[in-house]
Parts: C-alpha cells; structure tokens; sequence
C-alpha cells in the first residue's frame, strides 16, 4: 500500500528532481512562441498544431498507462535515467528535423520520455514528501516553462532559427543527465511508515480503470491541464496576429504567464501544509474563470494581459495538490496506477483542447480563444465539484 512516509527529506533527490522539472517545462514554454515559425518551415496550417501536440500525447499516454510496470520492473531510479536519455534524443530530433512527418515521430519520443520522469517523479514526492515540497516541484516546472519563451524570444531577436532553442534544450537533457546518475539509487517508494518494501508492485491497470473516483479524476486532469495549455500555446498568437501586439512584447507576456504560475506555486508551498485542499483548489477554479472572462472580454491590452497572469497564478498549485493528495483521495492501493492515468490524462488534455481550440481558430478566427477557454474553466469547475462529492 502506497502512502506518504515520514522519512527524511533526501536534499540530493529534490534539487536533482527540481533541475529535471525545469527541464520538463522548457519544451512546453517554448513550443508557443516557436510554433509560427515551425508552421512556416514545413509548410503546414494552424490545424496542424494539434498533430503536432498529439504526437506527445500518444507518448505520454504510454508511459501514463504503464508506469506503474515500468517503475516495478525497472526501479524508479533506472526507470527515471532511460526516460531522461529518451527525452534527449527527442528534443534532438527537433532540433535536426528534416520535415513534418519526421517531426511527428520525435514528438512521440519526445512525449514518451517526459511522461516517464513526470509520472514517476511525481510518484515519488506523492509517496515520500509534503504538498510544500511538491508545490515547489511544480514550480520549479513553471520555471523552465518561464525560461522557455523568453529564450525563444531572445534567439528571435538574434536571428536565429527556432531550431537552435531545440539544439539548447537537447544539450541541457544530456546535461541533467550526467548530474541525474549521482543520485540513481537514492529513488525510492515507500509502501507505508511501517514498511521498508520499495517499489512496490501496482494492480492491474483495468482493476484501477474500473473505480468510478478515478475515471472522475482523470477527467479532471484532462480539463483544467488543456486550460493551461490553451493560454500558453495560443495566447502569443491571438495577442500577435489578432490584437496586434508586437512580437517582442506578446513573448514577454507569456512568459510571465509562467512566471505567475512558476510565483503562485512558490507561494502556495509556503502554506499547502495549513490550507484545507478542496476549498483552496475551489477558490483557484473560480480566480481561473475570473481570468478567462478577463482575457477573453479584450477591454485593452493591459486587461488582456492582466487576465493570463491571473490564469496562470490561479492555475499553480492545483497540479501539485490533487497530485499529492491522490493516496487519501483515490486509495492508496491504486495511487500507484492513478498518478500514471493522471500525467496521462493531462497530456492528453494538454494536447487535445489547444487541438481542438485550433480547430475552431481554423473556422471561426483567433478571437475564439477567449470563450473556449472559459467554457474549459467553468468545466473544471463543474468536474471539480463532483470529485468533492464522491470522497
């Protein structure tokens, strides 16, 4: 049985854990501001974003469905390296993509590594640490997510390709690779404070598949991760091709969009520990529709602006809480599974809503943006009251 443990924080395995979410955020971050000059490269249309994020979905949805395996076979610690190794050569392909459909298969690469370190990191804070140190997890994931954009910016105002942000990151995986190996057997998952059993084996997946709290779950993380997705890789084109802001300043302000998510998952680590969880994930869902409204409504520029901060700030801490939460919300004996569907489910909601968001843009025009994502939020918000019934 998974639970938390109450042993000794392992300093060497959170800083190495925190590098590698910063890691994690990098691609995320950047793909927004990148992603009208990878169109114009190959060639392709709006709609075809959506492929594009797909093809990381089907990655992580592997690595969300079989974690669990994986983590019992492999060791977390072994497991965490190859899937690092995996995203190396992932970001490499970007960088060196010879067309679209090459592009296509690194993505699912790409996509398979990242899910493996997101859903066993994440199993291991959930299982050894507080909401504090996995808020400060997540933001550190917000940071990379912050770095991205303004490194793409920066390379931009240089003159230089979009491919060499990807020829960036690859070298900062390897990098984070080498300083990885120092901690490999330090990773490991307490079953319960009585027990010294690591690593322990999870149930079958369709055993866990059939509980109705964590299907609920699942839908959630589907949800309100497409939210955060939708204001990242859709904001800098609708404020650059539909509101006329310049580029330089679009990309600024989505970077601080994840400099608001990266500041209130700072924050919030200094009292997940003293808050009750549910109404403090309710208050954020409602700030993130306020948000929305605010974004969508395009009163000026500085509204516009000061709607994606508020999305981006009220998003943050309710990853790491429902994350950290799952052992006591959906029983520990499935948390192990859970945390996979979960990372899996908000892959897929971090592909398929800003796909579909495409879509729409395709028919109806940028502006569309604004009201699909505060039909997102208010579901979230729906999704979420029902979840707080079934506990």
């Amino acid at each position: 049985m998974l639970t938390q443990s109450p042993a000794r924080t392992d300093y060497r395995v959170v800083v190495v854990a925190y590098l590698t979410f910063v890691a994690l955020g990098l691609p995320g971050g950047l793909l927004g501001v990148a992603w009208p000059s990878i169109r114009d490269t190959f060639g392709v249309t709006a709609a075809d974003f959506g492929t594009l994020l797909f093809t990381g979905t089907v990655g992580y949805l592997i690595a969300g469905l079989f974690n669990g395996r994986i983590v019992s076979r492999l060791g977390i610690g072994p497991a965490l390296l190859l899937a690092s190794a995996i995203s190396a050569v992932g970001l490499a392909g970007f960088a060196v993509a010879p067309g679209w459909w090459f592009l296509i298969f690194v993505g699912v690469i790409l996509g398979l590594g990242q899910g493996i370190v997101d859903a066993g990191v994440n199993l291991h804070f959930a299982s050894n640490y507080t909401p504090r140190l996995m808020n400060w997890l997540h933001a550190s994931f917000g940071l990379g997510a912050a770095f991205g954009p303004l490194l793409m910016t920066g390379l931009f105002a240089l003159d230089q390709d979009w491919r060499v942000g990807y020829t960036i990151m690859a070298a900062i995986q390897v990098g984070l690779i080498i300083i990885f190996m120092t901690t490999l057997n330090r990773w490991q998952i307490q079953i319960s404070p009585d027990s010294g059993d690591v690593n322990p084996a999870a149930p079958a997946i369709i055993e866990s598949l059939r509980q109705p709290h964590v299907l609920l779950s699942i839908a959630l993380f589907f949800v309100f991760t497409g939210m955060e997705a939708t204001a990242s890789n859709w904001s800098y084109t609708v404020l650059t091709e539909s509101r006329a802001v310049d580029i330089i300043t679009a990309g600024q302000w989505v970077s601080f969009y994840w400099w608001s998510f990266t500041l209130g998952r700072l924050l919030f680590g200094f009292i997940a520990d003293r808050v009750s969880v549910n109404s403090a994930i309710q208050a954020c869902f409602l700030l993130v529709l306020a948000g929305a409204i605010l974004f969508a409504a395009n009163i000026s520029h500085l509204t516009s602006f000061a709607g994606l901060a508020i999305i981006g700030f009220a998003l943050a801490p309710i990853f790491p809480l429902l994350t950290t939460n799952t052992p006591q919300r959906l029983g520990s004996d499935h948390a192990t599974n859970a945390i996979g569907f979960q990372v899996g489910a908000a892959s897929l909601g971090i592909a398929g809503l800003p796909a579909l968001a495409g879509y729409l843009v395709t028919g109806a025009g940028l502006e569309v943006v604004g009201p699909f994502m505060i039909g997102a939020a208010f579901i979230s918000l729906i999704l979420f009251q029902f979840a707080r019934k079934s506990q």
